[in-house]
């Protein structure tokens, strides 16, 4: 509740080109849109871990090599699949990274399906 009594511009933020956006509606698609969680709010039995943790339990690293042995054996050729390989590698480190992107907070619910009528 406390959230919602805050002015929306505290809690819903856009981004364009690394500095702050307009409204988040003005030209959909054009910027990121990044809002706080009301976590008070959510259903209960949600798993917590930051964003490092989670794409290490669901295996970043097999991406990471994939894309390292890639880059090894196509560098010297610089065509798209070597970049591709090279920018995984990155994108990886910055979507790790404790201090940025890593240190996100992850939220998950374990749904289990019942099969049958």
């Amino acid at each position: 509740a406390e959230l919602a009594a805050r002015p929306v511009g505290e809690w819903v933020r856009t981004y364009r080109g690394h500095d702050r956006g307009g409204p988040p509606v003005d030209a959909p698609g054009s910027q990121d849109v990044t809002v706080e969680v009301a976590v008070d709010q959510l259903p209960p039995g949600a798993v917590s871990s930051t964003q490092a943790d989670f794409l290490r339990h669901h295996d970043i690293g097999d991406l990471v090599e994939a894309g390292s042995r890639l880059w090894e054996k196509r560098a010297h050729l610089g065509d798209l699949d070597a970049l591709r390989a090279r920018s995984r590698i990155s994108e990886a480190e910055a979507l790790l990274d404790p201090s940025g992107l890593g240190g996100f907070t992850v939220l998950e619910w374990h749904v289990s399906c019942s099969g049958g009528s």
